[in-house]
C-alpha cells in the first residue's frame, strides 16, 4: 500500500478527488481520510492500493515513505509551517513549481520532487488541454517509488468533472510514480 499524504487548505478537496477518480479508472483500490469523511473506491475496498490522506499537516505521520502533494499555491502559505514539522523523511514530493512555500520545504528536506504545471520545465504538463479531455505529458524520465524508470510519454485523459489542472497533473504524477498500468487509449473518467 502506497501512502499518499496530502498538505494543504481543507476546503480544497479536488487533489483527492482526481487521485479517487484515476483509482476508479485504473481499477485501483484507495481508501481517503479528510477532516471531515472516509471515502473509498471501490465502497468496499478490501486490500488496499493507496491510503489518501487529505490535511496531513495537522496529523503527527509516522511513516518511512509514499509520496507527498502539496496542494495549490492559493491554499495559503501559513499552512506550511505545520507541513514542514510534520512531513517525514524518505517521501517523493509532488507541488506546483510557484509554490514557494511548499517548494523551500522541500529544498530544506531535500526530498525527490516531481513539478506539476503549465511549462515546459515542469515534469508533468498539458501536451492540450479543454474542458473535457487534455493529454499530460510527461516530459522527462522519472523514477517510481520501487526504482523502476518511467519513460516520457502522453498519456489522454477524459473527463465528466473539472478538476482543474495542478489537481489533475499531480493524481496522474502519483499514478506514474506508482507504476499504475495507463491503457494506450488512455483513462476515462
Amino acid at each position: 500500500m502506497v501512502t499518499v499524504l496530502i498538505y494543504g487548505s481543507d476546503s480544497d478537496t479536488l487533489v483527492a478527488d482526481a487521485l479517487l477518480a484515476f483509482c476508479r479508472a485504473l481499477g485501483a483500490s484507495a481508501v481517503c481520510v479528510d477532516a471531515e469523511s472516509v471515502r473509498s473506491v471501490p465502497s468496499d475496498p478490501g486490500e488496499c492500493d493507496f491510503l489518501i490522506i487529505d490535511g496531513a499537516g495537522k496529523r503527527k505521520i509516522d511513516i518511512s515513505g509514499g509520496i507527498a502533494v502539496f496542494k495549490s499555491a492559493t491554499s495559503g502559505n501559513g499552512l506550511w509551517t505545520n507541513a514542514a514539522a510534520r512531513l517525514p523523511a524518505g517521501f517523493t514530493a509532488v507541488v506546483e513549481p510557484d509554490n514557494v512555500g511548499a517548494v523551500g520545504i522541500i529544498k530544506a528536506l531535500r526530498l525527490r520532487t516531481i513539478t506539476c504545471g503549465l511549462s515546459q520545465a515542469d515534469t508533468l504538463t498539458f501536451s492540450s488541454i479543454d474542458t473535457a479531455s487534455a493529454v499530460i505529458s510527461l516530459q522527462r524520465a522519472v523514477r517510481s517509488l520501487y526504482g523502476g524508470t518511467i519513460l516520457p510519454r502522453d498519456i489522454p485523459v477524459s473527463f465528466v468533472k473539472e478538476f482543474g489542472c495542478y489537481p489533475l497533473l499531480a493524481a496522474a504524477a502519483v499514478m506514474l510514480l506508482c507504476e499504475m498500468p495507463f491503457p494506450d487509449g488512455g483513462v476515462e473518467f
